[in-house]
């Protein structure tokens, strides 16, 4: 039965899978991004848990703690959050604990990076490449990584909101895979 869910999970996930490249309209969707980080860090990304039609992407970079953290996209800081309480791998302990911050980029979706040690004030206007936080330990975290979602628009920043693909200025095809290890370029 587990062998049968997994599969039929696979296939669910893999019909709406937009990193398939099977039709224009799915790859018109992307938005271009820079990688969060400076020229010459190394990184391991995972591709977080896209959800068939639920549509939730998200990114995890797995970079040291205190590695700074660039904006992806110019825009304003519309919302730091930084609650008491640590961070580690008990999610009945660290759940909202993480400490993030939103960007609203120029054409309307809204970027948020999590688990980090902010450097930037609500209202702040940041440019593509500005450092804004430094990687931390910080909520539910077991490794260190960045943990970065961009939302359609501000309307749907929340846990149940809807969240797009990413290229990657500077990868091949722009596409990031899952276990996806490199340099920034």
């Amino acid at each position: 039965m587990k062998t049968f869910i997994l599969f039929m999970f696979a296939v669910i996930s893999c019909a709406h899978n937009p990193y398939d490249n099977a039709s224009p309209e799915k790859v018109a969707k992307f938005k271009e991004v820079s990688i969060p980080f400076a020229s010459g860090t190394s990184y391991r990304m995972n591709l977080g848990p896209y959800q068939g039609n639920n549509r939730h992407y998200s990114w995890g970079f797995e970079v040291p703690f205190g590695t700074p953290v660039q904006s992806m996209d110019s825009g304003k800081i519309i919302s730091v959050h930084q609650p008491e309480g640590g961070g580690g791998c008990d999610p009945k302990k660290y759940l909202n604990k993480g400490h993030n911050v939103r960007v609203l980029h120029d054409d309307g979706s809204v970027a948020q990076y999590l688990h980090v040690d902010i450097k930037v004030k609500e209202n702040d206007v940041v440019q593509k490449g500005q450092v804004i936080a430094l990687t931390a330990n910080n909520g539910v975290v077991c490794n260190p990584h960045l943990h970065v979602m961009v939302y359609e628009t501000k309307y749907d920043v929340k846990p149940s909101g809807t969240t797009i693909p990413l290229r990657f200025k500077g990868i091949p095809q722009g596409i990031l895979t899952p276990g996806n290890s490199g340099i920034v370029p």
